[in-house]
């Protein structure tokens, strides 16, 4: 008995380091799948120069514009002078001579040219004016994004800042990872020893459906309480332990699926009482109103008859008159 004790013993050892170490590697290997931290990404960052283009499109515009609109007024105004001096001058040549009419002799051309040079010089206060205003404007605008720009500079800088943080924390869960690596090879390196250990020195004469702590458990509890002296009874009475768990099991089952109708059959009985209850109830509704209808049909006959008799009397009184 004390070899077969021994032997168990030797064998429930074996099962426990093997347990432990596969514990072990199921906890480094859930470790191992920590995952890398995600970086931000920064935020773009680019000068918005389009209002200040569109500023100075619409200040262009708006000086071209009025330039050439005051420039068509002024010839315009060169063409109407030239008409009225045409006018003038034959006016007065009429009251003074008594010779026809020669013809202007002034100049009789006008120029666009020095039309557009006059409008221009017009409206170089304007353009001064405006473009005081557009600067002003303008230096808001830059001074507006330059803040934005700055405000996106210090955000991308704290962002990179955590970036360096995080990147050095995925160094170490890399190298961390690394080391469970490690830890998983020797783990099942020693595992592979204690499998060709067990192996060696247990399936020589341990049955190898049985290698299994409960199996084992129950083995060194027989030969403790000297019910088995070998490994065969010990096996028979493991069987036969199973068996009966396994049919305990089922009739443990099998009452609880007859509980569970049992109750199934209350409620339904409890509901069917119910049903009756309601039924007799809506019975004595309708007795009650069908009583009450003949009540009613029963007074209104006997006004009718009060009626008819009424009439007929007056009818007689009225004959009797006559």
């Amino acid at each position: 008995m004390n070899g077969l004790y021994d032997g168990l013993i030797y064998i429930r050892s074996l099962l426990l380091k093997m347990q432990s170490l596969n514990e072990e590697e199921a906890k480094v290997v859930q470790q191992m799948q920590r995952p890398l931290i995600a970086q931000r990404p920064l935020h773009k960052v680019k000068k918005e120069k389009s209002k200040i283009i569109i500023l100075i499109v619409v200040y262009l515009l708006i000086i071209i514009t009025q330039t050439f609109d005051l420039s068509f007024t002024l010839y315009e105004d060169q063409k109407r002078a030239l008409e009225y001096d045409m006018v003038d001058d034959k006016a007065y040549w009429v009251m003074t001579h008594d010779e026809p009419y020669p013809g202007y002799d002034g100049e009789l051309t006008t120029n666009y040219g020095t039309a557009l040079v006059k409008a221009m010089v017009a409206m170089l206060p304007i353009a001064i004016i405006l473009a005081i205003i557009v600067i002003v404007i303008a230096r808001k605008i830059n001074k507006k994004e330059n803040k934005r720009i700055e405000e996106f500079n210090l955000a991308n800088a704290a962002i990179e800042k955590d970036n360096q943080r995080i990147a050095e924390e995925n160094k170490g869960i890399i190298l961390y990872k690394e080391e469970c690596k490690v830890q998983i090879e020797e783990i099942r390196k020693q595992k592979c020893e204690i499998a060709n250990e067990y192996r060696k020195n247990a399936l020589t004469w341990f049955p190898k459906d049985y290698g299994y702590l409960s199996a084992v458990n129950y083995f060194i509890n027989l030969v403790e309480n000297h019910m088995v002296t070998n490994i065969q009874d010990a096996v028979e009475k493991y069987l036969t332990y199973m068996y009966r768990a396994e049919v305990t099991g089922e009739l443990k089952a099998i009452k609880a699926n007859q509980t569970i109708m049992i109750n199934n059959q209350r409620i339904m009985i409890s509901q069917q009482e119910e049903l009756v209850r309601q039924q007799i109830l809506g019975n004595m509704i309708n007795s009650a109103n069908l009583a009450v209808n003949i009540s009613n049909n029963a007074k209104l006959t006997n006004i009718q008859s009060s009626a008819a008799s009424t009439a007929s009397s007056m009818a007689q009184m009225n004959s009797k008159l006559r």
